[in-house]
């Protein structure tokens, strides 16, 4: 095999290497940022279920001063009846206070409503407040340990990278920069080997001509479908 092409075998390596240490490094990243995720819903989850557990708690007590209104009225319509001539003004007194006793049962009801909702209310705003202290002690851990997996790989990174730059020098220019161009465009290798007559990178089979340009080995070779660098 020709030097140049052992040369961009092992800057591949270390360029594959680089790419799977960014590539958890991202991981680490995106997994921080989904339970950060989790503890932010269930904060707003809180926030929400407050809001439904006071919105229950003001219906209630404005049910509670509109049904002490009503058995106000109901007492000072008794009071009334003390007080009347006629039984006209008797009777007026009794259909006032049967529509203030009807509309008394009414808010009650409704007000037991909304205490019943306030009840469920209440145990669910204690589930998520549960839920809550789960997910942050997660994320308090997680980020403790992503941290520093997260400087450990960087440090990984970077000396990787360091090995790559001393090899790259050690490369033909124009011969690294068309590596380059490949290896960022492939979703894997862009030095590949020849395996039955064909390309290892897009299976292709090779023209007899690159094929004896391999075996003679006096020039680098590319398949001429994807352009990947050949080696046998």
């Amino acid at each position: 095999m020709r030097e140049d092409l052992k040369q961009l075998l092992i800057v591949q390596g270390l360029d594959v290497k680089i790419r799977d240490l960014v590539e958890r490094k991202m991981a680490t990243v995106h997994g921080l940022e989904a339970l950060r995720k989790e503890v932010d819903d269930d904060e707003k989850a809180i926030e929400d279920e407050r809001d439904r557990l006071m919105g229950s708690r003001v219906h209630i007590k404005e049910l509670d001063l509109e049904i002490a209104e009503k058995k106000n009225n109901i007492i000072k319509y008794q009071e009334q009846q003390f007080k009347v001539k006629n039984n006209k003004e008797y009777t007026a007194l009794l259909h006032e206070i049967s529509k203030q006793e009807a509309d008394i049962k009414v808010l009650e009801d409704r007000m037991l409503e909304f205490m019943e909702e306030a009840e469920v209310e209440d145990r669910t705003l204690d589930g998520v407040r549960a839920d809550l202290e789960v997910a942050q002690q997660k994320f308090r851990e997680m980020e403790v340990e992503s941290r520093g997996l997260m400087d450990q790989l960087g440090k990984e990174i970077e000396e990787k990278e360091k090995e790559k730059a001393e090899e790259i020098s050690r490369l033909d220019p124009e011969i690294y920069e068309m590596y380059e161009i490949i290896f960022s465009r492939k979703s894997d290798l862009a030095v590949v080997k020849v395996i039955n007559d064909t390309c290892g990178g897009c299976n292709m089979v090779l023209r007899a001509q690159v094929l004896n340009d391999l075996y003679r080995g006096d020039k680098i070779s590319q398949c001429e479908t994807c352009g990947r660098f050949l080696y046998l």
